[in-house]
């Protein structure tokens, strides 16, 4: 400790104060600690966060000895049906404790009789806000890959793209078996177009497809988290999207099994390639009964499972 709050002692110490005498409560010197913890001002605050005067450390300790234990505490401070650490209220307690007793000396206000719910609410606070910010930001790098469907399902993959959103679009997809192999692929020229309706275009082309190759269980993986959303929520879509949206989901009904997954786009180059392969068409839509020759890589780097790293947020199970 540097002994370098302006407390009376210290200034006696410097030869700037020449009166040792706590000047709230003429009866001791003002020490760091007095002023802190045993000036009666401040034994109040304590006392009302919980704190028993016949504690054997708390109101015992040097004042190094004290800090240190408290700022360092791993115990939990209750209040109500609420939780936070004995070290932010210790923190928050002498924070405002000090400032407190300023605002007596020097601005002439009367100590505050509610100091320790002042404490507690600033404390909960704190721990409530970074928690939360914490969880929010905190990112994990996460291995991504495409993987097989269960036994007795096929995946159907699409993407849509939009140069300029909206701009030039194109959508594409393509079905896989268990077994990572090659069942049809797709790509279509649409024209000027944002990317939601793009990615809606492009899922209503999967969705014929698996019909007309009579696929009767199959999971849709798409990277678009939003229509994702509205076929696990039903959500409504805009009425300029709504009459493709419907279309969707009525060919979604006829499929006796079919599950919608939300993707990385690290999990979805495959349809990522061919929508923007549809932009560049020059016909409307094409059928690929095999893989495009420029397409074979990413197919077989996802049917041989190879991943690629992504920072990603970390759910909030990992704290």
């Amino acid at each position: 400790m540097h002994q370098s709050i302006g407390v009376n002692q210290c200034l006696l110490a410097r030869g700037i104060s020449t009166d040792p005498r706590c000047p709230c409560y003429h009866g001791e010197p003002e020490t760091i600690l007095h002023a802190l913890r045993d000036c009666p001002f401040s034994k109040s605050a304590w006392i009302q966060l919980g704190k028993q005067t016949s504690d054997p450390f708390f109101f015992s300790a040097s004042l190094q000895d004290w800090i240190i234990a408290n700022a360092n505490s791993q115990a939990m401070h209750y209040q109500g049906p609420g939780q936070c650490p004995w070290y932010q209220v210790f923190l928050f307690a002498i924070w405002l404790i000090w400032k407190g007793r300023n605002q007596c000396l020097f601005n002439n206000k009367n100590p505050n009789p509610n100091i320790a719910k002042e404490i507690l609410y600033r404390a909960f606070e704190f721990t409530h806000c970074a928690c939360t910010s914490l969880v929010k930001n905190r990112r994990i790098l996460m291995s991504i890959r495409w993987e097989k469907p269960c036994s007795g399902w096929f995946k159907l993959n699409t993407d849509g793209s939009s140069l300029g959103n909206p701009g030039l679009a194109g959508g594409g997809g393509l079905i896989r078996d268990e077994n990572g192999d090659w069942v049809v692929g797709f790509a279509r020229k649409i024209g000027f177009a944002n990317s939601f309706m793009a990615e809606l275009w492009a899922l209503r082309d999967g969705l014929l497809l698996c019909l007309q190759t009579h696929v009767q269980a199959v999971i849709v993986e798409m990277d678009s988290k939003v229509i994702v959303d509205m076929f696990s929520t039903h959500a409504e879509a805009s009425s300029t999207d709504s009459a493709i949206l419907e279309d969707c989901k009525q060919l979604v009904a006829q499929i006796p099994q079919a599950r919608f997954n939300h993707v990385y786009r690290e999990a979805n180059k495959c349809a990522d390639f061919l929508a923007k392969l549809g932009a560049s068409l020059d016909i409307d839509f094409n059928v690929f009964s095999s893989p495009p020759v420029d397409l074979l890589n990413l197919w077989e780097a996802d049917a041989r499972g190879l991943s690629c790293n992504r920072l990603c947020s970390a759910p909030s199970s990992v704290f």
